[in-house]
């Protein structure tokens, strides 16, 4: 990773601390800890938007999705740049967000209804995936980044969603 990638990545990762511990201090002192913890989930959406547009740029680049036109290539080619440039540090502060949330749901108490359970199964499937992308950065890993990585999306959009 270049030099000025690894500035961005540690400015997150600090950034994402101190989101954290804001935000856990803000759900224990929430007059409506629901609203507050559900904005913080909102928030991280907008974030794994962000964070899986690089996939999606990359498999248009792979598929040649944009047809023949040189416009619609070049800007993807530029989005594709920006994506993966931002990647890392927009995942580092979403999953922070998405700690958070998960704080929050279990103070606010988890119930067995379809949204807890498919947001547990989405917590879970999170969870391998920063480990593989340090695995991957290390160039110890190929594909697990990628099929965690999705596995979690899928049921991210579940939770988020249905």
């Amino acid at each position: 990773m270049p030099k000025k990638e690894k500035k961005w990545v540690y400015i997150a990762f600090i950034l994402g601390l101190v989101i954290l511990c804001f935000g856990v201090w803000d759900l224990t002192h929430a007059y409506k800890l629901k609203a507050a913890f559900k904005s913080y989930g909102s928030n991280a959406r907008i974030g794994m938007f962000l964070a899986i547009s690089y996939v999606v740029f990359s498999l248009m680049i792979k598929k040649k999705v944009f047809g023949a036109s040189e416009k619609i290539k070049k800007m993807i080619i530029l989005l594709l740049k920006w994506s993966r440039k931002w990647h890392i540090p927009i995942s580092i502060i979403t999953i922070a967000l998405i700690a958070i949330h998960a704080v929050g749901a279990f103070l606010y108490g988890i119930k067995i209804d379809f949204s807890n359970i498919s947001g547990l199964l989405a917590l879970v499937a999170l969870l391998p995936v920063p480990i593989s992308g340090l695995m991957r950065h290390k160039k110890m890993d190929r594909v697990w980044h990628m099929r965690c990585g999705i596995a979690f999306f899928v049921l991210f959009l579940v939770h988020a969603f249905l």
